[in-house]
């Protein structure tokens, strides 16, 4: 889904702590799927 923002970036951060809380705010690690043969 995609959410359109008309702001600066810090007034989207702060948009974002908004919707999503602190936790859902911060970045999460990317992990990927181990390669086998």
């Amino acid at each position: 889904q995609w959410n359109f923002f008309t702001g600066n970036f810090q007034e989207y951060e702060e948009d974002k702590k908004r919707r999503l809380g602190e936790e859902g705010a911060k970045p999460k690690r990317i992990r990927y799927k181990p390669i086998t043969r």
